[in-house]
């Protein structure tokens, strides 16, 4: 290094320029530090500024952004100011440095050690930098020679200053010289000029050393300018003459002569220093200046601007017609006064304190002020500008100015200040909007290099991928695709690289956590980086996924839907025909007794009406237009009570298994239906493992919640009961999956099975609110998941089977019967059966005879039937007449007449067609023995407070409570209720769920919070209603409901506190 300094020193003194020494010291770093650095030294003045760089091995453009950052940071700028080495391991987690750090990264530099450079006075000359291709920290021998190398430029930078000041101070005397217009010449301390410059020759053609330079002068000058010299020569004093000088061309021309005597340390003279100015046209221009004055007077007094005139002291004595006239006072009055009697009182100091000061240094007068016009009072800005006249000694003579007028000319300044000022405004505003656009932006900004490098990410990036900004700079972005979308992702990034946006490009990019989420991708390139913009798309994508899903979901459960109608209507008149040929085939049994060949057909025959009942049973069951009669049940009860039925249904080379979860909630289904879909199952089962296998059924709860439900078109969330049976038969395809549900659809080979095993059990757990799903593949077997609401309700025992002999009566019944055939056959029937029997052909018809004051013990009536009177309408106003009337149904297909959501409405009785004669008469005499009054008048008269934002419901439920003798309040809504619960003698809160605002279980928890001994009904029209309340004590009224189940819910007291 020393080798280097001794070279460099050698250099400046040979005349080679800094530069070329410094990189000659710069080059000579390089060789000995190890790792293939570059070196380069940026130069600092006396200003503290980058005012120069020597680089020999950088590339240009990095040397430029160090050459000119040096206001913004950087490891050069932190080592000038705060006089020590720093050293940046790895610039890609610098994320203070703005200054080339960008440049020094797309060269692939990846440290940088820097050392300031001192002077021998302590003062900062420069910075010395290292940059290294790879990450790295200085040891200690690195660091001393860093440091040795520093001290080194001091030496090389301070001689090669101080070369180049000598340089330029002779520079400057030989120009200072050679170039002065004056005459320089110095003469001893007897006045004999001993050094006169060469433009004394130019000049004179004399040398004018000694005494010769009289013979230059003009004969009358001789006399007083050598009498004036020889008096300062004697004295000491500085001489000043002017005299006139004789050219070469024999002209004369004015010049002005001055010199001054340098004394040694004893005050006395040691030498004298002159000079001769050529003054000649100053000499002409005052002698003009008395002709030019009267001149300017007349043309100030014709021009339109206004003029004045000041003594060199800087009193007004004369102002032009122009100023009279504006201010409104004589010339004399301005003389005496000056402007400031029309200068605004604001703008009086500053204008004055500007003519003094302008007025002391000789120098132009400019100046803005207010003035007053007369004719109106208004103030007027005006420029002021002045100029000084010398004499030929250099003294003010006087001042020459004029005001001009520049309100105009302030006001579109005024104007353009204030452009100005809304347009410095406006960029700020959006620089701050795009500064707060990157750290506020939902989505991801991100800047990278051409290879994929992070150089830059927004807030956004960590919140969406959770990678913080300093773990993410640095990093290939491509490394964070998934792998299925990495080749499109290089693929849009050579796109990049070439110059062609990418509009849209979409991959996952995997988070911290290992997840990954969906990204959407607007990105271009510009000046060697990619600018990109993403978007997280996780959740529209999922969204869109679930569209198609509930679409898919809605077009078969629409598909399903139609061919429910169309079944459920063909069953409706099958189911009559099958009446028909019953009704006859048992009537005919009862004449042929003793014909044991007869009686064989006859039973033949009704062997085949009954599976041509079950057929239509379970096209009614697909369709959902069954009659169900639903009760609480456990089905872990209802399972192993089947156990023995299931395992006779399976066989021996079938294993069975069951699995009950403890604490399984009940539901609401029907028992003799939810036994026929267990029954199917198991033989479909069955039918799948021709060679054995294993039947599995589980049971369990499960919560169902809202991103299930928004997956499955058919599903509320909620609480459920589920229901799982899992066979290792044959397995499915896809194709087979999505037809198992469709009526007649079967895999089995012909005569072996009707297709309507599926869809029957499809049909019965929709209409009971539930839902089932299949996962099967072929060879893996399948498995069924039924899911089923939960019901908080009581258990319930289902009903005794009607059994017994078959019995008659003498009662008087009323059949109501569209069809002929099957009402004969029925009259036929009941009169065997030894009733008296009397018919109508429709509803209006019946209710005729019924007004007629007949005695009627028993309606029987068709469901379905023409005419303006319904059947369910019939019963009502037929009970009118005859409250203790008893009521059967029958029907083929009750569609809604007297089901809500697929249930029987309460207390309604149904025999559904196709019957047997002893059915019949088995359910009528049941009937008539359980006939009562539906909805007699409650005793205890209570206070109710009802609460249904449906008008028709509030309506009829008000109509109902007040037959039972109960006082009702009705309201529409929770937000109408709270002020009514503070009525007194209030026993009852009857309140719907679903509320527009507050819902009815909010308001329930309102009322018992402040009311304890409040009894609170809720009424849903869904089962999973009864699953959101939270106590049991308070009783749930499944919609639509009727006088007996709203007496039942009324009559039951709560147990405890809500």
């Amino acid at each position: 290094m020393l080798d280097a300094e001794h070279s460099a020193l050698g250099s400046i003194a040979a005349g080679a320029d800094l530069a070329h020494a410094l990189e000659h010291l710069l080059l000579a770093l390089q060789d000995l530090a190890e790792g293939g650095a570059h070196a380069c030294l940026v130069l600092i003045d006396e200003a503290d500024r980058f005012c120069g760089l020597s680089a020999p091995s950088l590339p240009q453009d990095l040397c430029l952004a160090l050459r000119h950052g040096g206001e913004q940071p950087s490891p050069f700028g932190t080592a000038a100011f705060s006089g020590a080495p720093v050293y940046c391991g790895d610039i890609t987690r610098d994320v203070n440095w703005s200054a080339g750090r960008k440049e020094a990264m797309l060269h692939g530099y990846r440290a940088c050690w820097v050392a300031p450079v001192f002077g021998a006075k302590g003062h900062i000359l420069g910075v010395l930098g290292l940059f290294f291709q790879a990450p790295c920290h200085p040891t200690q021998p690195e660091t001393e020679l860093l440091a040795l190398a520093a001290r080194v430029a001091a030496h090389v930078i301070e001689r090669g200053q101080l070369e180049q000041a000598l340089h330029d101070s002779r520079v400057h005397f030989h120009y200072a010289i050679e170039l002065n217009t004056q005459v320089l010449w110095t003469a001893d301390t007897e006045g004999k000029l001993d050094y006169v410059a060469p433009r004394w020759r130019e000049w004179t053609g004399g040398s004018g050393l000694g005494s010769s330079w009289l013979d230059a002068i003009h004969p009358e000058d001789i006399p007083h300018s050598l009498a004036a010299w020889s008096e300062a020569v004697a004295s000491g004093q500085p001489f000043d003459q002017e005299m006139r000088v004789r050219r070469q061309d024999g002209q004369y021309r004015w010049v002005h002569s001055r010199a001054y005597c340098r004394q040694d340390e004893r005050g006395q003279p040691a030498k004298w220093y002159g000079s001769c100015e050529d003054i000649d046209e100053h000499w002409q221009a005052r002698n003009a200046l008395l002709d030019s004055e009267a001149q300017f007077r007349s043309l100030a007094s014709t021009m339109p601007n206004q003029a004045w005139l000041a003594h060199g002291s800087g009193a007004t004595y004369w102002v032009n017609e122009q100023v009279c006239e504006y201010t409104g006072q004589s010339l004399k009055s301005l003389v005496a006064s000056g402007f400031r009697h029309c200068v605004h009182p604001d703008d009086v100091q500053a204008t004055q304190k500007s003519w003094e000061r302008a007025v002391a240094t000789a120098s132009a007068y400019e100046h803005e002020f207010r003035m007053r016009r007369a004719s109106d009072g208004a103030y007027r800005w005006f420029l002021a500008r002045a100029l000084p006249l010398f004499d030929e000694a250099g003294t003010v003579l006087r001042w020459v100015g004029t005001n001009t007028d520049v309100q105009e000319q302030k006001n579109v300044l005024e104007k353009m200040a204030y452009l100005n000022s809304s347009l410095e405004v406006e960029m700020a505003n959006r620089t701050a909007d795009r500064d707060r656009m990157w750290r506020l932006s939902t989505d991801i900004m991100l800047v990278a290099d051409l290879a994929g490098m992070i150089i830059a990410v927004n807030p956004a990036w960590s919140k969406i991928l959770e990678r913080p900004e300093i773990e993410s700079l640095g990093m290939d972005f491509i490394s964070l695709v998934h792998p299925d979308d990495r080749m499109a992702a290089l693929k849009d990034l050579s796109r990049l690289a070439h110059g062609a946006p990418t509009l849209r490009m979409e991959n996952r990019y995997r988070r911290r956590d290992g997840g990954y989420r969906w990204i959407s991708w607007t990105a271009v390139p510009a000046q060697k980086l990619i600018h990109a913009i993403g978007r997280d798309v996780t959740d529209e994508k999922e969204a869109r996924l679930a569209l198609v899903r509930s679409e898919q979901a809605l077009l078969q459960a629409q598909k399903l839907e139609s061919i429910g109608k169309l079944t459920g209507g063909v069953a409706h008149d099958f189911n009559n025909v099958l009446q028909i040929i019953s009704g006859n085939l048992q009537l005919l049994k009862l004449t042929v007794a003793d014909n044991p060949q007869a009686a064989k057909r006859l039973a033949s025959a009704a062997s085949a009406v009954e599976r041509g009942a079950k057929l239509s049973s379970q096209l009614l069951a697909f369709a959902r237009r069954q009659p169900l009669k639903p009760l609480v049940t456990d089905l872990g009860r209802l399972l192993r009570r089947m156990h023995e039925l299931i395992r006779r249904a399976l066989g021996e080379a079938i294993a069975e298994e069951t699995f009950i979860s403890e604490g399984l909630w009940h539901t609401l289904v029907d028992p003799n239906q939810m036994e026929n879909v267990l029954l199917n199952m198991a033989i479909n089962a069955r039918d799948a493992m021709e060679k054995g296998g294993r039947l599995t059924f589980t049971l369990s709860n499960v919560t169902l919640d809202a991103d299930y439900a928004s997956l499955h078109a058919d599903v509320l969330e909620g609480q459920y009961v589920l229901l799982t049976i899992t066979d290792t038969g044959h397995g499915m395809e896809r194709d087979v999956i999505d037809q198992i549900f469709e009526p007649f659809f079967t895999t089995k080979r012909e005569g072996e099975g009707t297709g309507l095993g599926l869809s029957m059990a499809y049909g019965f757990i929709r209409q009971s609110a539930g839902h089932i799903k299949v996962h099967s593949a072929p060879g893996a077997g399948t498995t069924f998941k039924i899911y089923l609401p939960r019901s908080l309700e009581k258990l319930a025992e289902p009903p005794p089977g009607l059994t017994g002999p078959v019995l008659g009566g003498s009662e008087t019944i009323l059949v109501v019967e569209d069809d002929a055939p099957v009402q004969h056959t029925v009259v036929d029937m009941l009169r065997g059966l030894g009733y008296d029997v009397l018919h109508a052909d429709d509803g209006a018809a019946a209710l005729t005879l019924l007004g007629t004051g007949v005695a009627i013990d028993l309606l029987f009536t068709d469901v379905v039937m023409p005419g303006p009177v319904s059947s369910k309408e019939l019963a009502r106003q037929a009970r009118l007449l005859l409250p203790e009337l008893a009521v059967l149904f029958t029907s083929g297909y009750t569609h809604n007449a007297i089901m809500q959501g697929g249930r029987l409405d309460p207390g309604v009785e149904l025999l559904s067609k196709p019957y047997q004669r002893e059915d019949l008469a088995r359910r009528i005499r049941h009937v008539l023995a359980d006939r009562r009054l539906v909805g007699a008048p409650d005793p205890s008269g209570r206070r109710i407070l009802l609460v249904e934002d449906n008008d028709d419901a509030r309506e009829m439920t008000t109509e109902m409570l007040n037959m039972l003798g109960h006082t009702v309040h009705g309201v529409a809504s929770a937000e109408d209720a709270l002020p009514l619960l503070a009525l007194p003698g209030l026993d009852v809160l009857v309140t719907d769920i679903s509320l527009p605002t507050m819902s009815g279980l909010e308001l329930a928890r309102h009322a018992r919070a402040h009311w304890p001994q409040l009894e609170v009904v809720f009424a849903s029209g869904h089962d999973w209603g009864a699953s959101l309340m939270q106590d049991a004590s308070a009783r749930f009224l499944r919609k639509p409901f009727g006088l007996e189940e709203l007496a039942g819910a009324l009559k039951a007291r709560r147990l405890d506190v809500y």
